[in-house]
């Protein structure tokens, strides 16, 4: 971010929490914060209608994610021979899977489509 920012580049740092999105900010100067949450169609429309007053777009990082909840990663205590679809069939539920799903990959389908005119404006 810094780099881009340092040769001349308009960007724009999104996110769902705009406390974090400031205080980034507040080490990039010309980094400019806005928030949108990318599993939202209406926070993706709202922040795709702030760039579209500014004309076009270069770059478009989809860089939200997610981790579903993982003990047999970070829990030292689980036997050395636990497997991990045994944990995974233990620990996951249908909306854990659901949530990481839409995160990872339905959110930078969504995203990409809607800023996609804006992209396409940005190679001209």
């Amino acid at each position: 971010s810094q780099g881009l920012v340092e040769n001349g580049a308009k960007l724009h740092n999104t996110g769902r929490r705009i406390n974090v999105l400031e205080e980034t900010a507040k080490n990039i100067e010309g980094l400019i914060p806005l928030p949108m949450g990318a599993t939202s169609r209406y926070s993706t429309a709202n922040a795709l209608g702030i760039i579209e007053e500014r004309g076009k777009l270069h770059i478009l990082v989809n860089n939200a994610g997610m981790l579903p909840n993982a003990p047999y990663v970070s829990d030292k205590s689980i036997p050395e021979n636990a497997t991990l679809g045994a944990s995974l069939f233990k620990d996951q539920s249908f909306e854990d899977l659901n949530a990481t799903f839409t995160a990872n990959t339905s959110s930078p389908f969504f995203v990409t489509c809607a800023f996609l005119a804006l992209l396409e404006k940005g190679a001209r």
